[in-house]
C-alpha cells in the first residue's frame, strides 16, 4: 500500500511540474509526536495526492512540543501522543476540534538479542541497559515506566536505565547498540520492517496511550489545517494508521 501511495505522490508531483495552474495553497504548520512520524509521512503523501496544500511538519516529544506552543510557537495543528489534557494548553487550542486519531502500542526490542517468548520470561532475567522515553516529556515514556515497574515487580533486574527526550531517542539508543534493550513504539518497528524482532507489550502493563489531535488558535482560520484534520478521520488515513500498528479510537 505504501508503495502505491509513493507512486501516486510522484505522479502528482510530475503533473504539477508541467505548469498546470493551481490555486495558491495556504501553508499549515503541524506539530507531531515523534512516535507517529512514519505513519504521518505516509498520511501526508496520501493527502497531498489529491490536494495542493502545503504542510510543514515539526516532530518532537509531546511535552517539548506543548512547551513550544505555550511559548508562542506558531503551529496550526497539534498531533499529540496523549489526550492533550494539560490545562495550560486550553487557551491555545480550539477544544471543539479535539479528536482521538490513534491508540499507541509499546514493544520491547533489542537490535542484537532475540525477543523473549513472553514478558514473564523476560522478567526473570537481568539486563545491562534498558532505554525508554522520558516519562516527564513523552506519554510513551510514562507508559514505559509503568511497564518497567510491573516487570521489576516480577523480578526483572536492570543495571542502567536510560531515558531519551522522546521515543525516537530511545529507539536510537537501541538501534545504535548503545543500550541492550528498549521500550519503543510498535510503529517504529513496523516502519523499518522489524516488527517480528520485538515483543508487543500487552496493554495490561501500561495505561492506554490515547493520541489526540487538535486545531490550535493560530490555525483557526487556516483552511489547510482544517482540511488535514478532516482527512485524518478519512478511511485512507485510518487504513494507514492501522497499517503502522496503531489501534483506532
Amino acid at each position: 500500500m505504501l508503495k502505491n501511495i509513493r507512486k501516486a505522490f510522484i505522479g502528482a508531483c510530475f503533473f504539477f511540474s508541467l505548469g498546470v495552474n493551481v490555486a495558491h495553497a495556504e501553508l499549515a504548520h503541524i506539530a507531531i509526536a515523534t512516535n507517529f512520524k512514519a505513519a504521518a509521512e505516509a498520511i501526508f503523501t496520501a493527502y497531498q495526492d489529491s490536494n495542493a496544500d502545503e504542510i510543514q511538519r515539526s516532530y518532537g516529544a509531546t511535552g517539548k512540543l506543548a512547551s513550544q506552543i505555550l511559548h508562542g510557537a506558531q503551529y496550526d495543528v497539534f498531533l499529540s501522543a496523549d489526550d492533550i489534557s494539560n490545562p495550560k494548553l486550553e487557551p491555545f487550542i480550539i477544544a471543539t476540534t479535539r479528536q482521538s486519531y490513534a491508540y499507541g502500542k509499546r514493544a520491547l526490542w533489542s537490535a542484537n538479542s532475540s525477543a523473549p517468548a513472553s514478558l514473564d520470561e523476560f522478567s526473570k532475567t537481568s539486563i545491562s541497559c534498558l532505554a525508554m522515553a522520558n516519562p516527564k516529556l513523552a506519554p510513551y515514556g510514562k507508559a514505559a515506566q509503568e511497564a518497567v515497574d510491573a516487570l521489576k515487580a516480577k523480578g526483572l533486574s536492570i543495571t542502567t536505565q536510560v531515558t531519551g527526550q522522546s521515543v525516537a531517542h530511545a529507539f536510537q539508543f537501541v538501534a545504535s547498540s548503545s543500550c541492550e534493550w528498549g521500550l519503543v513504539a510498535q510503529a517504529q518497528l513496523i516502519a523499518i520492517n522489524k516488527q517480528n524482532e520485538g515483543l508487543l507489550v500487552p496493554t495490561t502493563y501500561y495505561s492506554a496511550i490515547k493520541q489526540n489531535a487538535v486545531l490550535l488558535k493560530h490555525g483557526e482560520h487556516n483552511s489547510t489545517a482544517q482540511a488535514f484534520l478532516k482527512f485524518l478521520k478519512s478511511k485512507p488515513a485510518q487504513d494507514i494508521i492501522l497499517e503502522f500498528g496503531y489501534d483506532l479510537p
